[in-house]
Formats: C-alpha cells, sequence, structure tokens
C-alpha cells in the first residue's frame, strides 16, 4: 500500500487540500487483520452483520468496512474510517 506523507499540513497547522485547492477534511483510516479460528468464521462475520452500531454516532466515525480475501474467508480484515 502506497502512503503519501508531506511534513506542511501538520508543520502548517492545516489539513489537506482537495483537487480543487479548497481545505479538506482530515481524518485517517485503520486497518486491522485477523484470521477466525476453530472454524468459527461464519459466526464472526455473522456477530459484524448483527453488530449493535453504538460507534456510529461518534464524532469521526464515518463507517467501517467488513471484508475477507476470496482466497481465504477465515482472515477479516476490518476497516475503519
Amino acid at each position: 500500500m502506497a502512503r503519501e506523507s508531506s511534513a506542511c499540513p501538520a508543520a502548517c497547522g492545516r489539513g489537506p487540500t482537495s483537487e480543487d485547492g479548497a481545505d479538506a477534511p482530515s481524518g485517517f483510516v485503520a486497518l486491522s487483520k485477523f484470521v477466525v479460528a476453530n472454524d468459527m468464521t461464519a459466526s464472526v462475520k455473522a456477530a459484524f452483520r448483527h453488530r449493535s452500531h453504538l460507534v456510529d454516532g461518534a464524532a469521526g466515525y464515518l463507517k467501517m468496512e467488513v471484508l475477507s480475501p476470496s482466497e481465504r474467508p477465515e482472515e477479516i480484515w476490518l476497516v475503519t474510517f
């Protein structure tokens, strides 16, 4: 995964800019990856589908995506925006 960096946004006290030059909101993406053991993959995926969504209204939280590679379905990636 490529990662861009620039000293100016942090040093200048402002976030990144959009393509038209306007200030864009800053944020981050968190990626967690784990492998489900004990043949519990279906149960773990069901738990994410039926989660309580308590964090959904928190400031800065946008969404969470739950992904699995098709060649390794017991591996789960949580991508939080």
